[in-house]
């Protein structure tokens, strides 16, 4: 099939679980011999066109700088509404002209959502979306607080132009809804869309990229060092605040543990400032590479995910691929896909005391870590393996093409 996604990040600019999963899809598609067009916000430093293992990535629109999320302003999202526009055009019509036309549109929100609803109307080529957070059902207040606490630098109109976006998207008469979990299912549908349009396809990962020989070698560097790990984008909603405050309870019990906060954002100079008094036992390493990410991960005691809002969360079964526990906050779906005991804890998601104690308790028992983090593997390979994501995929364009 010849496939066109819109999607504002993406490789090399991978900050968050959705850019990072639609990159491990269009890569396994590609190796299925499925030919591959993204178009991308263009940032700082990027070239207009680059081929990546075999995926065509064009990047338009006003080129600027990112910080672990895009600019909200109207200026630079319009100008890349406009400009993708454009360049999904110029893709089907050479499509067209060379005998292989487009076959399916596939769009992550917002923005681009837009673009590609545009393109399915005018060559009548079908479109599918993805949603993986639903914001305004899983947290009522979340985009009247956003200017105030997701992004205090975004313009007074953007949560309610972000709201109105969001609005308008779910009731687009698309092919498909594409989301990562039963719980953003039940949103989109409390939200208007119909259920029979909306096809759950869990997040996934590539186990491969986990098992690497060299990757290995790093695991037990930092065995004598006991440390908890979190990897995501640095937002408030990540509500890494009760971890950092629970943390100053944890060192009390375990005066040489260390959290490492794995990512960038907004948000960074706030839990800077809450960790402060924490000193070396708190790390912030900003960006860094992903074999550098798993390294951290894999010599780790375990990771923690304690978010407010997620349709899914991919660093949970990051960690489940690299033989992790993770504990989370017991908000759906994260508590649908850790079982508490199991696979690590679910625990109420701003306790300070209760995150205190389950850090605590596990960082002092090395075998129940080894335990939770074998059943975490196992449950990875059962369900968030990309080949068994991809192939449902598949299936999902063959049967929108019907």
């Amino acid at each position: 099939m010849n496939l066109l996604f819109f999607t504002q990040l993406f490789h090399p600019y991978i900050y968050g679980g959705g850019e990072y999963l639609l990159l491990l899809i269009t890569k396994e598609l590609v190796k299925r011999g499925h030919n591959v067009h993204v178009v991308v916000q263009k940032l700082q430093g990027s070239e207009p066109f680059e081929e990546f293992n075999g995926i065509k990535i064009h990047r338009v629109g006003t080129e600027i700088e990112s910080h672990g999320m895009l600019s909200p302003s109207i200026r630079h999202n319009l100008a890349y509404l406009l400009a993708s526009l454009r360049k999904g055009r110029e893709i089907i019509l050479q499509g067209k002209k060379n005998g292989n036309p487009i076959d399916i549109i596939h769009s992550n929100t917002y923005v681009p959502v837009i673009s590609g609803h545009i393109c399915s109307k005018l060559y009548g080529i079908p479109h599918v979306v993805t949603f993986h957070d639903v914001y305004q059902a899983s947290d009522k207040k979340f985009w009247k607080d956003y200017t105030i606490k997701q992004n205090p630098d975004a313009a007074f109109y953007t949560s309610t132009i972000s709201k109105i976006l969001e609005d308008m998207i779910m009731k687009f008469n698309v092919k498909a809804f594409h989301t990562v979990s039963e719980t953003s299912k039940m949103d989109l549908i409390s939200c208007g869309v119909k259920k029979e349009k909306i096809h759950v396809i869990p997040n996934a990962i590539d186990s491969n990229h986990y098992n690497d020989s060299q990757l290995e070698m790093s695991v037990g560097e930092n065995n004598h060092e006991p440390s908890i790990v979190f990897v995501g984008r640095l937002i408030s909603y990540k509500n890494l605040e009760t971890v950092i405050r629970a943390f100053q309870k944890v060192i009390q019990e375990v005066p040489n543990a260390r959290l490492i906060i794995i990512g960038d954002g907004q948000y960074r100079s706030t839990l800077v400032k809450e960790a402060s008094p924490l000193g070396k036992n708190v790390v912030f390493t900003g960006r860094i590479s992903d074999p550098e990410k798993i390294k951290m991960i894999k010599s780790s005691s375990f990771m923690v995910f304690p978010s407010l809002v997620e349709g899914f969360g991919i660093s949970i079964i990051e960690g489940f691929a690299c033989k992790k526990a993770v504990l989370v906050s017991d908000l759906k779906p994260m508590s649908d896909i850790v079982t508490d005991g199991q696979t690590g804890y679910v625990i109420p998601s701003i306790d300070i005391n209760k995150w205190a104690d389950a850090i605590t308790k596990l960082l002092i028992d090395k075998n129940k870590q080894k335990e939770m983090g074998e059943n975490a593997y196992q449950e990875f390979l059962s369900n968030y393996e990309i080949t068994k994501n991809v192939s449902r995929i598949e299936s999902l364009y063959k049967d929108i093409r019907k």
